[in-house]
């Protein structure tokens, strides 16, 4: 079997498979030659950023993240991502609220970006705002169960401890 060089969804499928084996360096390489076959694709950036998040590349991976909401400002996950670079990686909770609302504006049902936007007010310590998005994010998780709901309470129980 050869695997076209020039189809973007094969080279984006191929680093995905690189990503669940933890091949970073591969995963990057390979959605670096997506970009270069489609470099109008926002999802191709999407990927690379996170890939390049995972490997520590944090400037990087602002910049790749930044290209996909310039290619596709709707895109929620590249909005959320960009959040947690700057919140866990930049240590920048106060930049990061900004990119949480954003993919809350976008996909009001996005659970993950719920807790995000509590995990940062809690960095700044605006505890009352932190709870009201981890209860928040525990309404909206009873619907979606995109996250673990003892993960969710440990952090809204740990506020006032």
């Amino acid at each position: 079997m050869v695997l076209d060089p020039n189809n973007v969804d094969i080279q984006l499928s191929l680093g995905d498979l690189f990503m669940a084996q933890n091949d970073l360096d591969k995963a990057i390489k390979t959605y670096c030659d997506a970009i270069s076959v489609d470099p109008l694709n926002y999802m191709t950036y999407a990927k690379t950023g996170l890939a390049l998040w995972e490997k520590d590349y944090l400037e990087e991976a602002i910049v790749a993240f930044h290209k996909s909401i310039e290619l596709n400002a709707d895109f929620e996950i590249s909005q959320n991502n960009l959040g947690v670079v700057y919140l866990d990686g930049m240590g920048d909770p106060k930049e990061s609220i900004k990119y949480f609302k954003r993919a809350i504006d976008i996909n009001p049902n996005y659970t993950l970006a719920y807790f995000n936007l509590g995990r940062a007010y809690q960095a700044i310590g605006e505890k009352s705002s932190a709870a009201e998005y981890y209860q928040m994010t525990l309404d909206l998780n009873k619907i979606t169960e995109e996250l673990s709901e003892k993960d969710i309470r440990a952090r809204l129980f740990g506020l006032f401890e």
